[in-house]
Formats: structure tokens, C-alpha cells, sequence
């Protein structure tokens, strides 16, 4: 992510951050698309991982000040988020002996 930072221009949007802000984008939709239609809680968690990732590149792609600074403070807290809730559902399925949406 931080290299992305390096190609976007900090004058706002480029070429370049247009290109990275689609890709962004594209990641988005992928993965919120597949979490959609997940039953197994690990791959769900895993697909939302990649759209909020998918997001962050979007408005890092932006490459205006607020979108770096927005796009940074989303992936803090997206690492907080997701250090809690993979072990948290790791437990789940570990005490239900079951990866179902349904089973839980």
C-alpha cells in the first residue's frame, strides 16, 4: 500500500492514480461480491478483507492529501479490526467444529 502512495501524485488525480483507483475499485466489487456468497465464515472474512483492501487503494489512488491520509487511517484501522476477528473466529469454528454461516 505504501508504494502505491509512492506512484500517485500528490497533486491530486493522475494517470497513474486513476489507473491504481480502478484497480481499487475492481478489488471492491470482487471482493464484496464473493463475501456475498460465502458460507464458510473464514472465506467470508477473507473476501471482506480484500474489498476494504480494495478500498483503501481506491482512495490512496485518489492521490489528493485527505484520500492518502483517509486511505491510511482505514488500513490502521483495518489491521486493529482483523487481528481480532480472524482469532475470534478461529474460536468459533475451533468450539463448533463447523466453518458454516449456518451452524453458527
Amino acid at each position: 500500500v505504501l508504494a502505491l502512495i509512492q506512484l500517485s501524485s500528490a497533486d491530486g488525480l493522475s494517470s497513474v492514480g486513476l489507473v491504481i483507483a480502478f484497480i481499487g475499485i475492481g478489488l471492491l466489487f470482487f471482493g464484496e461480491i464473493k463475501a456475498l456468497i460465502q458460507k464458510d465464515v473464514i472465506r467470508l472474512l477473507i473476501y471482506s478483507t480484500i474489498a476494504q483492501l480494495g478500498e483503501i487503494i481506491a482512495t490512496i489512488g485518489l492521490g489528493t492529501y485527505l484520500g492518502m491520509v483517509s486511505g491510511l487511517y482505514h488500513l490502521l484501522n483495518l489491521v486493529i479490526l482483523r487481528s481480532m476477528m480472524f482469532p475470534t473466529a478461529f474460536i468459533l469454528v475451533n468450539r463448533l467444529r463447523s466453518r458454516q454461516i449456518t451452524s453458527l
